[in-house]
């Protein structure tokens, strides 16, 4: 019986399609190792009317990977908030490792512009900033939570935190 070879037609349109199952593959084996998405908020309300918001698109994350956490301060109550920073900065972010025990403050790095800064939010009003940052810490279980600057409201001074968002921070 005699043995059937592929003619040139046939390998020009059989290798395209391996390449494309060769490539499909491949991409198919690395999302497969991405991290899935878990995402989470949490929130802080205060007896001021204020309330914060701390959302993450997942709560696994690579070594040195740069992530983004979204603050948002709501007013929830029926009139409008006014209140007043004493710098251009509004909000931080606190990444900490449990063991051993290191913090890291978002803002250390950060210049912000020292002159008061007003502030009023209508009712059901929001003020949202997306903070992006790589992951200073190394392989471990850790903690994220999102906080406002001493905010001067009605001549006291309030500071707003979330609560802590535990994390995994793999190789």
């Amino acid at each position: 019986m005699p043995r059937k070879v592929l003619s040139i037609r046939s390998a020009v349109v059989i290798v395209p399609v391996l390449a494309a199952v060769v490539v499909a593959a491949f991409f198919l084996y690395l999302r497969s190792t991405d991290e899935p998405l878990n995402p989470v908020e949490v929130r802080t309300t205060t007896n001021e009317g204020l309330a914060l918001i701390l959302s993450l698109d997942r709560t696994r994350f690579r070594v040195n990977e740069a992530f983004t956490v979204n603050l948002t301060l709501v007013n929830t109550s029926p009139d409008p908030i006014a209140f007043r920073t004493r710098t251009s900065q509004l909000f931080d972010v606190i990444l900490g490792s449990r063991v051993p025990d290191i913090s890291y403050s978002w803002s250390q790095d950060q210049v912000f512009a020292e002159v008061v800064t007003p502030y009023v939010l209508p009712e059901n009003g929001s003020i949202s900033r997306e903070i992006s940052w790589r992951i200073p810490l190394k392989a471990g279980e850790a903690i994220i939570s999102g906080s406002t600057v001493n905010l001067d409201l009605n001549s006291h001074g309030i500071g707003i935190t979330t609560p802590r968002v535990p994390i995994t921070v793999i190789d």
